[in-house]
């Protein structure tokens, strides 16, 4: 099996969609995608900035 793993360090809005997208392209064609978001990157997956940020 063929997998991918991105990982997204910064938490800053604009930097959020590239390695979403790369996966979510990965997951149309059978690849098993992650997303690995550490330290300061946990902080855009708070629900009260997620919609600060409009994604």
């Amino acid at each position: 099996m063929t997998a991918i793993l991105s990982v997204q360090t910064s938490d800053n809005p604009e930097r959020q969609y590239s390695p979403l997208v790369l996966s979510q392209t990965a997951k149309m064609t059978d690849i098993d995608a992650k997303v690995y978001f550490p330290g300061q990157a946990l902080r855009v997956l708070d629900e009260r900035r997620f919609q600060s940020i409009g994604l």
